[in-house]
């Protein structure tokens, strides 16, 4: 009964759902002490019924956004404007002020499951604070070998900002600070509301791994901060050796060196062993996954079954797999014949045979009494 339900819920919000359209969804505006202006909003009835949209407001400035009318009926496919007028008070609060529009399809209420169709807008009101106010954007490009910084200031104060300079300083994973960097000067005045772009450039001569960003922007002896992490060269795992020679008929353990070229640890490395003759695989293995330490040098296992593969030469291709990359290697892999039982047999043929100690005591032993019965007959004569 309740997957019944479930699926009657799920259908009916299915088909009710994208019922009603609003455009735009988003308006932006910069404030303006006693500002009036008229803001429109196109409905629309996706059915082919027909409907009432109900609309309300939400947010601290809603009682300054009054609407014509605000319960409009739509035919099938009809798409309508309403028309609201936006009347601001003489002052409200900095930074960024929002007025939810809400437009719900409106329905009788029963007994039954009731699910109305609902839409949302956002008027974005932003107004600015007293005296200097900055709020910086930091973007950070890899361009070839270079780290490009772009700081965007937006001036949200009263005051107009004539001068900023900021310095940006580099730290790795431990907090190091790696070296630290200038941008230029502001060149043009920021007004309010206005923007500006700060730039600065690095040539890294440091290993590849994550770093840290941090502007710290100066401004008519005001100061912000603003972080950023940011990427030196690209995460990567090298394959350095494996092995040349393996025996013919045995599992042979197969030892892969890697090289984690990254600033912190990967887990989860494996390899995929594949062996080809002429192009063609004949053979494929895994290693048992491990973890590599920040810039480690280690060995991976896994074993190759040479069983049913002959004597002479193979091509052999590794899949390094880590953090969804792939670092692939090929090499020539030549299986030569077993020894080990050669050499077992020759170490039986250089050891003399050791007599039978137990026999050699006995014999010794025989011999002794022997002595010792003469010497007591020959007495007792």
């Amino acid at each position: 009964m309740k997957k019944i339900l479930f699926i009657i819920i799920t259908l009916l919000l299915a088909s009710n759902v994208y019922a009603i359209g609003l455009s735009p969804a988003r308006v932006f505006l910069n404030f303006e002490s006693n500002l009036k202006k008229e803001i429109t909003f196109t409905i629309v009835n996706t059915i082919d019924s027909e409907l009432n949209a109900q609309i309300s407001l939400e947010g601290e400035l809603a009682p300054y956004l009054v609407f014509e009318e605000t319960l409009i009926p739509l035919g099938p496919n009809e798409r309508k404007k309403v028309k609201g007028t936006l009347t601001l008070p003489e002052k409200i609060k900095g930074g960024e002020n929002v007025i939810v529009f809400r437009v719900t399809e409106a329905k009788e209420a029963t007994s039954m499951i009731n699910v109305r169709a609902e839409v949302l807008g956002k008027i974005f009101i932003t107004a600015v604070y007293e005296g200097y106010y900055i709020e910086p954007i930091l973007t950070i490009k890899n361009s070839n070998d270079k780290i490009n910084f772009e700081l965007e200031l937006s001036n949200f104060g009263t005051e107009e900002i004539t001068q900023a300079s900021a310095s940006i300083s580099i730290s790795d994973q431990e907090g190091s600070v790696v070296t630290s960097i200038a941008t230029n000067n502001l060149e043009q005045t920021i007004k309010s509301y206005g923007k500006a772009i700060l730039n600065a450039e690095w040539l890294p001569s440091v290993k590849a791994g994550s770093y840290k960003a941090k502007a710290t922007i100066l401004f008519h002896d005001e100061m912000i901060e603003i972080e950023q992490g940011f990427k030196v060269g690209e995460l990567f795992v090298e394959v350095i050796t494996l092995p040349e020679n393996i025996e013919s008929g045995k599992i042979n353990e197969f030892m892969i060196e890697i090289e984690n070229k990254w600033s912190t640890p990967i887990e989860n490395v494996y390899a995929d062993i594949i062996i080809k003759k002429d192009g063609k695989t004949v053979a494929t293995y895994k290693t048992l996954s491990d973890t590599i330490g920040a810039w480690e040098k280690k060995q991976i296992k896994g074993f190759v079954d040479t069983s049913n593969l002959g004597i002479g030469e193979y091509e052999i291709e590794i899949l390094l797999h880590y953090e969804g990359k792939t670092t692939s290697k090929e090499a020539t892999l030549t299986i030569v014949e077993q020894t080990i039982m050669e050499e077992e047999k020759e170490e039986i043929i250089e050891e003399e045979p050791e007599p039978n100690k137990l026999l050699t005591f006995l014999i010794v032993l025989v011999i002794l009494l022997a002595i010792v019965s003469v010497y007591l007959f020959v007495k007792k004569k």
